[in-house]
This record gives C-alpha cells, structure tokens and sequence, in this order.
C-alpha cells in the first residue's frame, strides 16, 4: 500500500458585529424609530443578517445635537468601539454623526485607528 499525504484547511472566523447609529435633533420616538428601520432593513438587503455578523446594538440620541459628539448614546458607542466591540458602524448619513464637517475627520480617524468599517447609508459612503 502506498503512503499518501493528506492535508486538511479549516478556517474559524469571528462573527462580527454590527453597530447602528440614530440620532435626530428633536425628541421624536417616531422618527428614530423609522431611522432604525432604515439602518436594519439596509443592514439586512445587504448582507448583513448572516451567521457572519451579529446585530450588536443600536445607540441613539432622541434629541441631541449634531454640533458636538458628547451625546449619551455616542458616549456609549465610542467606549464600545474604544473596547473592540464594533467591527462595522451603520448609519443613516454623515449629519446624524455631526453637522461640523470640520470635526468629522478626527472621529473617522478613530474609527480607523480602531478597525471599524463606516457606511453612510444616504450618502453611499463605505469606508473601511
């Protein structure tokens, strides 16, 4: 009988997960709520409700405004990102992350600098 080498491949991959963003400026539950819809049903035509990925947590700020991240709900998403717990942030558009421009770049940077994919539904932004 003759001796035959065989070799065997397995890759285990991390699922990884997602992170959704909603903000709008004045309280409003039924238009957070739509926002919400609108980050899942994005997140799901798209290939994102997998085995791959897991469906971390939505933040959201009912009521805070776009001129400064201190928000509770980016409080928490930042010590979340800062900690290794998001791979991918989804949001509607840039102007629910912040209005100034000006301060978007360092934020995106962080995200960077972290590992995080960043799609901007409304704006078709992808930035990994």
């Amino acid at each position: 009988m003759e001796n035959r080498r065989v070799a065997a491949y397995m890759r285990l991959a991390r699922a990884r997960n997602i992170a959704f963003y909603c903000r709008v400026a004045h309280a409003d539950a039924d238009r957070l709520a739509a926002q919400e819809r609108h980050l899942l049903d994005y997140a799901e035509a798209n290939g994102y409700g997998n085995g791959e990925f897991n469906k971390y947590r939505i933040y959201r700020d009912n009521g805070g405004s776009g001129a400064t991240l201190d928000r509770l709900g980016m409080n928490a998403l930042m010590a979340d990102i800062r900690d290794g717990r998001v791979d991918v942030l989804i949001v509607k558009d840039i102007s629910r992350v912040l209005r100034d421009y000006l301060k978007f770049e360092p934020w995106l940077d962080c995200l960077k600098k972290h590992g995080v994919r960043f799609i901007s539904v409304d704006d078709g932004i992808d930035i990994y």
